[in-house]
């Protein structure tokens, strides 16, 4: 099932550029596992849109807490939807 984030990057884009080596490496990983479909950052660097495969919104949103920087909130904040189910990863 498909899942879809939208990502708001915080006003600190100094943590934003710290975190992305990290936040690379991970979703590469999750595209080679065939649980990312599709993502790319927003042409003004305020976000990115993220479209994640997985079995379950639960899975999905354990990829989404566990990208580098998330748990800590100091790179982003999150939204997550599929078409049954919607929430804030953030909280």
């Amino acid at each position: 099932m498909k899942f879809v984030t939208y990502a708001t990057y915080v006003a600190d884009r100094e943590a934003v550029d710290d975190l992305r080596p990290a936040h690379f490496e991970y979703m590469a990983g999750l595209l080679a596992e065939g649980k990312l479909a599709a993502a790319g950052s927003f042409a003004d660097g305020s976000g990115g849109l993220f479209i994640y495969d997985m079995e379950s919104f639960e899975d999905a949103k354990a990829a989404v807490t566990a990208k580098p920087g998330h748990p800590t909130r100091r790179c982003c904040s999150c939204c997550m939807a599929s078409r049954r189910r919607r929430g804030c990863s953030a909280t």
